[in-house]
């Protein structure tokens, strides 16, 4: 049984050579006085040192002890975790915990996605502190970051190794940071906090686009406290026991070393900004912004069609706005079938995908009707569907978000298995076009329809796709892929890009149950007819040049104000009376100071008091 429980241990270790070393016979004792007064210190015989060893856990044990002991499973992988497992960290509630309530996650080790988008988990923890109006950062701290607020909730913690740090840099996927993101616009309604480019620049969003695993984050564990989070990160092996990932010429690790300084940058307290090249960069995306409100407008006719020769037609030239009340002027461009999708996920494991939504325009319909104020006259033209995966069905969301599953508002829902749904989406994506009540033509392998992707923060629905089996971006006729995020940015020229929810406020859309993807996937739809039948109504109009002047004046006051405030913050404590030197404050008064009392002997001590002896 002894010789099992040996076994156990050296296939725990995956060898005999991955065994620690005996410990080494201690030199014989010396004489006394050899040296001096100094006397060697007494050893243990060399036989009771043979017969030790260090576990994996850190503890000196003999052979025989480990034997006669329970086998435990529990740690299965000696790594540099074991080392420090009785280090842990205590909660930051008060309540104790050691490695033995912790064990290292399976999935450790495993390779994110291409494409994945993450924010830095130490800049996150100091969101309060760096990303959000001064006015908001005491009640924002104290409601959800201080005393460890922030770490005691479902993270997916992934990792990876920067040369700038002796640690690792750990990162939590950006739709976990958009669920706080949401807790905190519901309890402070007036900040309505967004992601947008900016953050970019600043290392709160990085998104890991390089085919090579090796410049991607690793994933490290689901941590929901402290204690647990310094765990996980003392179970990542040393940097220097990784290989070398690239020579020092590839282009690729450079921009790795690029991302990862952004990363260690939104992390520390205070930022170095490259003003200059940040406005680039932001010009350059809203200009990207502009042509895809552009680009959309064209394909619904509401702006003339570009040609190869870079001509365009004589009525682009007019500034003319579009009159609501008549059909499209122009003719739909490339002969599209727009298709909106939207995925939904469980809110504690965004890997468990719940529902899907797809919802179909074809520019085809538009042609004899007038849009209307907001485009609401081609909401007649959405078909929609609503999936919802049958193996996930017990999972609903309602901590974070609103999960409402069964209020598919534009028809009945559909059930589909798991392994069904890439063949149901891909049936989407062909005639009829999601309307499966609609006779189903035969599609012409020489002739089909030209197909654009629309979104609401489109990449996201795109990663979710993919997780399903889906390679929603793999269709033959792809044209192009939209995404109304940035289509109403450009609308309104408003860096901080805003929810499908507010969006659908801005147009006086009644939109219920948000948060279900099939109303979602229409929602999207609505929200781009709306940006851009709007801007094609008041372009060129002083309506328009109106808005344009009140956004600048509340931008500059908003801005003026900020400034104010830090002025104000700046100037405080330079007086010497607040420090150390100044007059001591007087004490509170209840009506009028007694008067002086006075000294008999005419003596007073330094404060003023009678000194009588």
């Amino acid at each position: 049984m002894a010789a099992n429980r040996f076994e156990i241990f050296t296939r725990l270790m995956g060898g005999e050579q991955n065994l620690p070393p005996r410990l080494p016979t201690p030199p014989p004792k010396a004489d006394a006085g050899a040296h001096g007064d100094e006397i060697a210190p007494e050893v243990q015989d060399d036989s009771d040192d043979a017969h030790q060893i260090v576990d994996a856990f850190g503890n000196l044990q003999t052979i025989d002890d480990f034997i006669a002991s329970e086998p435990s499973l529990a740690h299965s992988a000696p790594s540099y975790a074991n080392q420090q497992a009785r280090n842990v960290s205590q909660h930051a509630s008060g309540e104790g915990s050691t490695s033995d309530d912790f064990t290292l996650d399976p999935r450790k080790g495993q390779e994110s996605n291409l494409g994945m988008s993450f924010c830095p988990f130490l800049a996150i923890t100091k969101f309060p502190y760096k990303f959000v109006d001064p006015k908001f950062k005491q009640p924002l701290a104290t409601a959800f970051f201080d005393e460890g607020k922030i770490y005691n909730r479902p993270w997916d913690i992934y990792y990876t190794w920067n040369e700038q740090t002796a640690k690792p840099i750990t990162f939590v996927t950006v739709s976990q940071a958009q669920d706080l993101i949401d807790e905190v616009n519901a309890d402070f309604e007036s900040l309505n906090w967004q992601f947008d480019s900016r953050h970019e620049d600043e290392g709160l969003l990085i998104t890991f686009d390089d085919p090579n695993p090796a410049y991607r984050p690793y994933f490290l564990g689901t941590t929901v406290n402290r204690s647990q989070y310094d765990f996980f990160l003392r179970g990542v092996e040393p940097y220097e026991l990784q290989p070398q990932m690239a020579p020092p010429e590839d282009r690729s690790l450079k921009a790795f070393k690029e991302k990862m300084a952004l990363a260690t940058e939104a992390a520390k307290n205070k930022s170095k900004k490259k003003n200059k090249e940040k406005h680039e960069r932001n010009v350059l995306q809203r200009q990207s912004m502009g042509r895809q409100l552009a680009q959309a407008q064209r394909f619904l006719g509401l702006r003339a069609v570009e040609h190869p020769e870079g001509l365009t037609d004589i009525n682009s030239l007019a500034t003319a706005s579009l009159n609501v009340e008549e059909p499209a002027c122009h003719p739909c461009d490339s002969d599209v079938v727009i298709i909106s999708v939207d995925v939904e996920s469980y809110e504690r494991a965004h890997n468990i995908i719940t529902e899907v939504g797809v919802s179909t325009l074809d520019t085809r319909d538009l042609q004899d009707t007038a849009p209307g104020k907001s485009g609401q006259n081609w909401h007649q033209f959405v078909r929609a569907r609503h999936f919802r995966v049958i193996e996930h069905k017990g999972y609903v969301n309602g901590k974070f978000v609103a999960g409402c599953p069964e209020h598919f508002e534009f028809g009945n829902s559909e059930w589909v298995a798991l392994k069904s749904m890439p063949s149901v989406l891909t049936q989407c994506f062909h005639e009829p076009f999601s309307n499966p009540a609609g006779v189903s033509n035969i599609e012409d392998p020489q002739n089909k329809r030209n197909i654009v992707l629309l979104g609401h923060d489109i990449g996201q629905d795109v990663q979710y796709c993919h997780k399903l089996g889906f390679s929603v971006l793999g269709r033959g006729t792809m044209l192009a892929t939209l995404d109304t995020k940035a289509m109403y940015q450009a609308y309104t020229r408003d860096p901080i890009p805003r929810g499908l929810g507010a969006i659908m406020n801005d147009f006086d859309f009644a939109a219920w149950h948000l948060h279900n993807a099939g109303n979602d996937a229409v929602y999207t739809i609505w929200a781009m007819l709306a940006t851009c039948v709007r801007d094609a109504a008041e372009r060129g109009t002083a309506e328009a040049a109106k808005k344009l002047e009140e956004r600048m004046m509340t931008k500059i006051e908003s801005a003026t104000e900020a400034a104010k405030e830090r002025a104000r913050e700046e100037l405080e404590g330079w007086d010497p009376a607040d420090g150390e030197g100044g007059a001591a404050p007087s004490k509170p008064v209840m009506g009028p100071e007694p008067p002086q009392k006075a000294s008999v002997s005419g003596h007073y001590t330094v404060g003023g008091a009678p000194l009588d002896i």
